[in-house]
């Protein structure tokens, strides 16, 4: 396989999908590969943009809603994009917020409305059944829950440190345990979340 190829999902319609690189695509049911976002011109922070005229990074990851929205994580912008089944537009959910001031005692500065907290090297998705989005936020070492339906930002797992990691344990609370580059995550029917 292509190792520009990644992290196939079939949506609700039965199409496969797979991101590539700096576009996600669609592999239709007729074996055409069809561009539903990415490869344009237009930057990916311009509102109300057609999905296939953005600018993408790299897309590290995709996932599909109950409605058939697609997410994408462009891991070089920073940003969790939704891109719309109805209309083809898409939109940030979650990123492009200053990076906040490190304090380990403080915890999380960026937590609350999702567009405006800071990801570094965001790298992978899930959603649950309630269509909460979840989001390996790599370089900081956390796992974010976005609830689509308020906009807000939480972080479930990891917590700030500095210098090298190390485990800390099992049977800890999630937020005192130490991540190393969390780079994938599911989430299973109960809603008990996996990472790796």
């Amino acid at each position: 396989m292509n190792p520009l190829f990644r992290n196939l999902h079939c949506s609700i319609l039965g199409l496969l999908l797979f991101a590539a690189w700096d576009r996600p695509a669609t592999v239709a049911a007729e074996d055409a590969i069809i561009t539903f976002a990415g490869g344009g011109t237009e930057h990916v922070r311009k509102e109300g943009v057609k999905a296939v005229e953005a600018k993408l990074g790299r897309i590290y990851d995709i996932a599909v809603d109950s409605k058939g929205d697609v997410y994408a994580v462009d891991m070089d912008h920073g940003l969790v994009l939704r891109i719309a089944a109805a209309t083809g537009t898409s939109e940030i959910v979650a990123g492009g917020g200053q990076h906040p001031p490190y304090n380990r005692d403080a915890g999380w500065q960026d937590e609350g409305l999702a567009t405006k907290a800071f990801l570094d090297r965001p790298e992978a998705l899930a959603l649950d059944k309630n269509d909460n989005l979840y989001v390996a936020d790599s370089s900081q070492k956390r796992i974010c829950k976005i609830n689509l339906k308020t906009g807000m930002l939480a972080v479930v797992a990891g917590t700030p440190y500095s210098g090298e990691p190390r485990y800390n344990g099992d049977g800890i609370p999630a937020l005192k345990a130490r991540l190393n580059l969390p780079q994938g995550i599911a989430v299973d029917a109960p809603g008990n979340l996996y990472l790796a």
